[in-house]
């Protein structure tokens, strides 16, 4: 049973992403916890109500700031993220493993009650066949030759807590995040997809940053345990990426083989590809997020392509410090003309 909220504790394992400040904004507005406790190598000053920052290496246990300040609630953003997006090798899988050793020691010497994680859609992996959603039940029935880092994480914390079965766990695995505060630097595959594409390819899809903290929200307020997908309305086509960008995107054959695709997108923007992008180009996971809906009522507020727009306009315009609210979208939001034509009215706004 989940104390009551003016006794609630809350702890947030920040790791490196762009997010947290946004969210302890939005946190510090319901004014519901006691206490947030904010564990991380490094945070921007941020003017939050009884916030305490832990500045510590998050690969190792924090189990004595949970224990000291008596947190019950944990939300651990981790890397949001694909690891494959950002790096290969060896160095990947032993951050991760670090990430969830300390995430389970720091549990095993604490008082938490409930777990939230945040995990990423890429735990599905690309599905080599006919496009369709992909559900939180789906995850079971999919074979894959070697499971993503997040995936593996997930299972070591899953098996973790039916041996602990004290501390309820929600997972959330988002749709590749953006929104206002995105940063490249942690999103690198937007600059792919910026660039190129495949031809008569699938939908894309992604998650508004406001969208994700909404559903961070909903978990809080009703404690409810699972594993839930998370993401913006509807999707994009890679063809109106060159509406939203206003430049030429390089297209690809799917049948066209990696090594050649690889040479080209070397030539042609300096990126070593590697395989797991290039199959994630040609089968792009979107999730199917009617879980979510049914258990909480939770309906995002923004499309994908909302996500996108914002994320493009306010890294142009970051150091104007412009605060990008939802606003009404005409209706032909999901076509190359609307996109288009609201993408360009933003521009000459500025």
């Amino acid at each position: 049973m989940m104390a009551e909220k003016k006794s609630i504790v809350l702890g947030i394992v920040a790791g490196r992403n762009p997010y947290v400040e946004r969210f302890l904004q939005n946190l510090d507005k319901s004014g519901q916890y006691s206490k947030i406790v904010v564990i991380c190598e490094g945070l921007k000053p941020v003017a939050v109500r009884n916030m305490v920052t832990v500045k510590q290496d998050i690969e190792k246990s924090y189990y004595s700031a949970l224990r000291e300040h008596k947190v019950n609630v944990l939300i651990h953003f981790g890397d949001i993220g694909c690891s494959h997006w950002k790096a290969n090798g060896t160095q990947v899988e032993s951050i991760s493993d670090k990430l969830v050793n300390a995430l389970i020691d720091s549990c095993d010497n604490s008082d938490i009650e409930h777990l939230i994680y945040i995990s990423s859609s890429c735990v599905y992996s690309p599905v080599k066949s006919l496009w369709r959603t992909l559900g939180e039940e789906d995850l079971g029935n999919l074979n894959f030759e070697n499971e993503c880092e997040e995936r593996l994480s997930e299972k070591k914390i899953e098996e973790y807590i039916s041996e602990n079965s004290q501390i309820g766990m929600t997972v959330l695995r988002p749709a590749t995040i953006l929104g206002p505060s995105s940063n490249v630097k942690y999103l690198v595959e937007s600059n792919y997809w910026q660039r190129m594409s495949v031809i008569n390819s699938y939908p894309i899809q992604f998650t508004h940053e406001y969208d994700f903290i909404d559903s961070l929200n909903v978990v809080l307020d009703t404690g409810a345990t699972g594993t839930f997908n998370v993401a913006s309305k509807g999707v994009v086509l890679p063809k109106e990426f060159s509406n939203i960008v206003e430049r030429k995107i390089w297209s690809f054959p799917k049948a066209l083989p990696f090594i050649a695709v690889n040479l080209i997108v070397r030539i042609l923007t300096f990126h070593k590809l590697n395989y797991y992008e290039w199959s994630l180009f040609r089968h792009p996971i979107v999730l199917a997020t009617s879980k979510v809906t049914d258990y909480f009522g939770f309906t995002p507020k923004f499309t994908s392509a909302e996500a996108v727009i914002d994320y493009l306009y306010s890294n142009d315009v970051r150091d104007m410090e412009v605060f990008i609210s939802a606003g009404d979208m005409p209706a032909d939001t999901h076509t190359e003309k609307g996109l288009g034509k609201w993408f360009s009215r933003i521009i000459r706004k500025r």
